[in-house]
C-alpha cells in the first residue's frame, strides 16, 4: 500500500453514516443514529446541528492529548467532506464541536451531545472522549453534497462492557510493512477496540530488532521459500526467498501511532515453543545444538528452546529486556501453544532439569519454563499472557490466559482466579473461511466462520459462577497468515467480522439483537467500500438454514440475507434467476429429496448462489444405534447421520460423526419391513486434516434386530497423497429384500501411511448421512 493511499485511509471515515443533509437543508426529521458498536443509550431531541467550513474544534488549553485527538477529528471531517475545521484552545461553553475530559484515567465512558450551537462529547477521560469521537464519524456522511451537513439533535451516552477488546495480527508467517500496521490500527479504533495483540516471532520469521542477536533478523527474518497451497497436503515450494522485520524505531513509531489512538501494543515473543527461527539464528539454545532451519512450511515443529540450558534463559532474557523497553504495555505474550516434548524427552539436559527440580514430566517442565519466564517480567513490572496450554503442569502465578482452544482453557482459568480473554476458534478465528464454497474463496486454513456467527459470541460462559465471570476481562480475533500473502487478504478476512465483534466486545449482552445489527452495519459497509477495502461480501449473499423436524419427518428451511433485496430459490437443482420463485419470509417445509439454489440480486447483479441438498430417505429420523461410540468431540452430532441433510467441506460444521479409534457401526430401525436395494454413505477426504476415506462399507439385514445376514460389501482403496479433498458416496447395490433392522459398517484406514505427517498414528473416518433406498 503506497504512502500517499495510506495517509487518505486514515483520514476517512469507516463507519456508517447517519442522517446527514447537503445544503439545501432539507432534513428536519429525527433520524436514527447507525452506529456500530451499539451505544448503550441515544435520546433524541428537537433540533439539528449545522457542520460547515466556519465549525471549530475546541479543545482544553494546555491538554496536548485531547489537542492530538481534535487533530484526528480534523482529518476524519477533512476527509469525508472535503474541508478541514480550525482548532483551538476554548472552554466547554463555546460554539463548534468541543472536547473534554474529566480526567478519571481508567474510564472509557462518554457522553456525546448535539444541540443547535454545538457537539459536546465529555469523556469521563481521554479515551473516552476519543470514543465519543468515533462515534462522531459515524454520525458524519462520507459522501456529503454541498459544503455543510446537518446532524440530528441527541444525547448519547455510553460506556463499554468489557475492558480488553482486542484483535491479533500474526506478521512472522507473512510479513506486513508499517503503512498496513497503522491501517490496522486505525481499524482498531475506528470500531472502539483497544488492544493490538501483534505476534511478532514464529517459526517461518522473527520479524523484530534485537541489537544484542542481530542474527534473529539477518538469519532468522528470511526462510528460502514457502510452501504452495495448504501445508501438509503440498510437497511444492515456490523457491522464492521470503523475509522482512520491523527496525526498533520503527516499532517506536507503531507504539506511538497506537497511543495516540488510545490502543495498547501487546508484542507476543513465542517459546518454549514454535522457536525454529530463533534457532536457526542461534542454534546453541536448542536441544541438538545445531543447523536449524527457519520453516518454509506451516504447522507445528519439535524443535525447541532447550529447558535444561542456562543460556537459553539468559539469552530469552536479554530479548525481553530490549521488548520491554520498546513496549509500554502492563502484559507480554510469551505463547506457551503446541509445545512438542519430544526434544525434551531425549535431552540430556533436559532430563537432568526434570530431576534436579523434582519434576515430574515434560509438562512440568513446560510449566517450569512458563514460570521462570513469568519471574523474570515480573521483576520489570510486567505481566505475562500466554494461550491455554500454559495450564498445562500447572498455571504460572500471575498469568493471563487466552483461551484458544474452545473456552474450556478460559473456564479453568477463571477457576483458578486468573484472568481470561477469550479467543475460540469457533467464533473468533478471522483465518477460518467466511463461504462454504472454497472454489471461489481464498485459500484459508479451514473452519467456517461467518459474520452471524461471530455476533452469536458470547465470551462469558454460563458455568462460571457470578464472581468467576468477573475473570473473563474480554475478547479477541486473531488473524493468524500462514495463506494471508497480502494486506489486501488481511482486510477481507477481517472485513466486516470486525464489526461484528466489536458490538460483543462493546455493547450490552442484553441490547445485542442480530437484526438490528444488520442495516447499521450495511451503512458500514459502504464506507469499506468508499475506502477501496477488500472487504468480503458473503454478507449480501442468500443464506440457508435447514433444520431437520424429526417429529415431522421434515425440513423446514429459513431463507436469509443481510441486505433487503428479494432472495430468488429453486427446489430442482436449477439455477435461481429473477423469474424463480421469491422467498416471502416463511419457513419452507421439505419433505422429499430436493436440490435447493437461492440467490439475491444487489443492483442488478447477480450474488454467489447458495445450495442445500436434503435427501430425505427410507432411514431418516428412524431410531438408530451405534454400537461403537464416535470421539467424544463429534458424539453430538450423531443424529445427523440420518438427518436428511449432506455433510459441507467444513468437518466442523456439525453435520459430520468422527472416528478415531473405531469404525462406524449403525443399527437402524426402518420401523416395519421394508424393501430395500441400496444403501449410501457419505463421507469425507481431507488428508492434511487427517481425514482419510473408508476400506469398505458393509450391509446387514434382520427381521429381530438380533440375527444379521450380510447382503452387500464392497471395498475402496486406500487414500493417497495426491487425492484432493473430497465429500464421497460410499455405495452398496444388492437385490431388494426386505429388511426391518439394518446395520451399516463402514471400516476405516486405519494407520496414516509413511507419507503423511501424522504417520503411523490414528486416521480419520469422517461420516454424515446414511442414504438407503
Amino acid at each position: 500500500m503506497n504512502r500517499l493511499f495510506h495517509q487518505l485511509l486514515r483520514c476517512l471515515p469507516l463507519m456508517a453514516m447517519v442522517f446527514a443533509c447537503s445544503s439545501d437543508k432539507d432534513a428536519t426529521s429525527i433520524q436514527k443514529a447507525e452506529i456500530v458498536p451499539q451505544p448503550k443509550s441515544i435520546q433524541y431531541q428537537e433540533g439539528k446541528f449545522v457542520l460547515n467550513q466556519d465549525t471549530p474544534i475546541i479543545y482544553p488549553e494546555g491538554d496536548p492529548v485531547l489537542e492530538k485527538t481534535a487533530e484526528l477529528l480534523q482529518g476524519y471531517i477533512m476527509g469525508a467532506l472535503g474541508f478541514a475545521p480550525k482548532i483551538a484552545a476554548g472552554t466547554p461553553s463555546d460554539d463548534g464541536i468541543v472536547l473534554t475530559a474529566a480526567n478519571q484515567d481508567a474510564s472509557e465512558a462518554y457522553e456525546l451531545t448535539v444541540s443547535n450551537d454545538r457537539i459536546l462529547i465529555n469523556g469521563q477521560s481521554a479515551k473516552g472522549t476519543f470514543y465519543g469521537v468515533q462515534s462522531l464519524r459515524q454520525l458524519i456522511p462520507a459522501k456529503a453534497k454541498g459544503n455543510e451537513v446537518a446532524i440530528s439533535a441527541m444525547q448519547i451516552q455510553d460506556s463499554p462492557r468489557f475492558s480488553y477488546r482486542g484483535m491479533h495480527l500474526d506478521v512472522a508467517r507473512h510479513f506486513f510493512d508499517t503503512d498496513f500496521v497503522k491501517t490496522y490500527i486505525d481499524l482498531i479504533a475506528m470500531h472502539k477496540m483497544n488492544t493490538f495483540h501483534w505476534h511478532l516471532t514464529e517459526d517461518q520469521g522473527w520479524r523484530i530488532e534485537i541489537k544484542k542477536y542481530p542474527k534473529l533478523t539477518s538469519v532468522g527474518s528470511q526462510r528460502k521459500e514457502t510452501v504452495v497451497g495448504h501445508a501438509g497436503r503440498s510437497n511444492e515450494y515456490d523457491g522464492q526467498p521470503y523475509g522482512g522485520f520491523y527496525t526498533q524505531e520503527e516499532i517506536k513509531e507503531i507504539v506511538q501511532y497506537a497511543q495516540d489512538r488510545f490502543i495498547t501494543v501487546i508484542p507476543e515473543i513465542e517459546l518454549p515453543g514454535h522457536s525454529l527461527a530463533a534457532l536457526a539464528a542461534y542454534p546453541q539454545f536448542g536441544c541438538k545444538g545445531e543447523h536449524y532451519d527457519v520453516a518454509t512450511t506451516f504447522g507445528i515443529f519439535d524443535e525447541v528452546y532447550c529447558a535444561g540450558n542456562d543460556s537459553t534463559f539468559l539469552f530469552l532474557q536479554d530479548v525481553l529486556d530490549e521488548v520491554v523497553a520498546l513496549f509500554p504495555s502492563e502484559y507480554i505474550h510469551i505463547g506457551g501453544d503446541e509445545c512438542p516434548k519430544a526434544s525434551w524427552e531425549n535431552c540430556p539436559k533436559c532430563q537432568a532439569r526434570i530431576n534436579s527440580e523434582g519434576l515430574e514430566d515434560e509438562h512440568e517442565l513446560q510449566s517450569y519454563f512458563i514460570r521462570r519466564i513469568e519471574k523474570y517480567l515480573n521483576s520489570k513490572g510486567r505481566q505475562i499472557i500466554g494461550w491455554d496450554e500454559i495450564l498445562e503442569g500447572g498455571l504460572a502465578p500471575n498469568a493471563t490466559v487466552m483461551s484458544w482452544r474452545g473456552m474450556h482453557g478460559g473456564i479453568e482459568a477463571a477457576r483458578q482466579k486468573h484472568d481470561v480473554i477469550m479467543t475460540p476458534g469457533s467464533h473468533v478465528y478471522f483465518d477460518h473461511y467466511q463461504s462454504l464454497d472454497k472454489e471461489v474463496e481464498p485459500l484459508a486454513i479451514g473452519g467456517f466462520t461467518t459474520v452471524s456467527k461471530v455476533y452469536e459470541f458470547e465470551p462469558v460462559p454460563e458455568e462460571l459462577s457470578e464472581e468467576e465471570q468477573q475473570y473473563v476481562k474480554g475478547a479477541q480475533a486473531n488473524v493468524w497468515t500462514e495463506y494471508m500473502k497480502s494486506s489486501e487478504q488481511v482486510e477481507y478476512m477481517i472485513l466486516p467480522r470486525m464489526a461484528a465483534l466489536s458490538e460483543v466486545l462493546w455493547s450490552a449482552k442484553e441490547d445485542r439483537n442480530l437484526e438490528d445489527f444488520k442495516p447499521r452495519l450495511l451503512h458500514a459497509i459502504s464506507y469499506y467500500e468508499q475506502m477501496g477495502l477488500n472487504y468480503a461480501k458473503h454478507i449480501f449473499d442468500a443464506e440457508i438454514a435447514a433444520s431437520p423436524n424429526p417429529e415431522t419427518g421434515k425440513v423446514e428451511v429459513a431463507l436469509s440475507t443481510f441486505s433487503s433485496e428479494p432472495i430468488y430459490y429453486t427446489l430442482d437443482g436449477s439455477e435461481p434467476n429473477q423469474q424463480s420463485e421469491q422467498y416471502k419470509g416463511e419457513k419452507l417445509s421439505i419433505d422429499k429429496p430436493v436440490t435447493l439454489k437461492a440467490t439475491t440480486f444487489l443492483n442488478g447483479e447477480k450474488g454467489m448462489v447458495k445450495s442445500e441438498t436434503i435427501q430425505l430417505n427410507i432411514a431418516s429420523f428412524k431410531p438408530m444405534q451405534l454400537l461403537k461410540a464416535p470421539s467424544s468431540r463429534y458424539e453430538k452430532y450423531t443424529p445427523a447421520l440420518n438427518d436428511g441433510l449432506r455433510g459441507i467441506m467444513n468437518f466442523g460444521s456439525g453435520a459430520w460423526v468422527g472416528f478415531l479409534h473405531g469404525d462406524l457401526e449403525a443399527v437402524i430401525d426402518l420401523k416395519q419391513p421394508t424393501e430395500i436395494s441400496e444403501v449410501k454413505v457419505g463421507t469425507l477426504v481431507q488428508a492434511g486434516s487427517w481425514i482419510f476415506g473408508a476400506r469398505s462399507l458393509k450391509v446387514y439385514t434382520s427381521d429381530d434386530g438380533k440375527a444379521y445376514k450380510e447382503v452387500a460389501s464392497e471395498t475402496f482403496p486406500e487414500t493417497t497423497q495426491e487425492q484432493k479433498d473430497m465429500i464421497t458416496d460410499l455405495t452398496a447395490s444388492f437385490d431388494k429384500v426386505s429388511a426391518h433392522y439394518l446395520k451399516v459398517v463402514v471400516e476405516r484406514q486405519d494407520k496414516l501411511p509413511e507419507w503423511h505427517k501424522g504417520s503411523g498414528q490414528n486416521a480419520y473416518l469422517f461420516v454424515d448421512e446414511i442414504i438407503v433406498q
